[in-house]
């Protein structure tokens, strides 16, 4: 299963919630994680991974050879790299990576960067979910409603494989998101976690575990349905 972590604003969680997604999913299954953040990404310093060993490097070359276990961890990760790396992936060499890391693991994560990249197309387009991280701000909804608009104008993705997840929600009553034009459902909303630490928080793994077993079910039926 292929999942992508994906928002236009950044900030608003998305990062902690795939590295969370890699730290539950791992303890039953095998996970790699990609980083598709080239603004930089946060993995290499979050992960103390070598920024070295990436996505381009993982593209152009040997992909075995640019994966990465972070200490204690069960999970691999890619990490993005440096500014310039997707303007240098080739898109064929991309996608044969990319199914190359699929046949290994029983799960993908990728955590795509808020601007959106040519390559990050693809990744929406091939994902069997797609979260889309928001959180209830007047901002958050005018950026993620643009992108909607965007993306269905230009035909390049119907948001048919699309999980809308509210983080950081306070209080009972969605303000902002819920009066968007391009509304999508709420597929999960994850309250705010006071003095959150970090992706292996407990108090977020247990949101994490409910949303995968969401997923599981939701992706399911969809491939019953086609």
């Amino acid at each position: 299963m292929l999942i992508s972590i994906f928002s236009p604003k950044g900030g608003v969680g998305k990062t902690t919630l795939a590295l969370g997604f890699a730290e539950v999913i791992s303890q039953n299954q095998s996970v790699c994680i990609i980083e598709f953040d080239f603004s930089p990404g946060d993995f290499s310093a979050i992960l103390d991974l070598d920024i070295t060993k990436n996505v381009l490097m993982a593209t152009k070359y040997n992909f075995a050879d640019n994966v990465q276990r972070p200490q204690d961890a069960k999970y691999d990760v890619i990490v993005g790299g440096f500014p310039d790396a997707h303007e240098r992936i080739p898109r064929d060499e991309f996608d044969r990576m990319v199914r190359r890391v699929e046949e290994k693991y029983d799960v993908v994560l990728v955590d795509i960067q808020p601007g959106f990249i040519e390559r990050a197309i693809d990744v929406l387009n091939r994902s069997d979910a797609v979260l889309l991280i928001a959180e209830d701000d007047y901002r958050v909804a005018a950026r993620i409603n643009g992108f909607l608009d965007w993306i269905m104008v230009n035909n390049i993705n119907q948001a048919k494989n699309f999980f809308f997840v509210v983080n950081r929600k306070k209080g009972k009553e969605i303000q902002f998101l819920d009066k968007m034009q391009n509304r999508l459902p709420f597929f999960y909303e994850v309250p705010f976690i006071k003095d959150l630490k970090g992706h292996k928080d407990n108090r977020l793994e247990k949101h994490i575990k409910t949303m995968y077993e969401k997923i599981q079910q939701a992706v399911q039926v969809t491939a019953i349905e086609i």
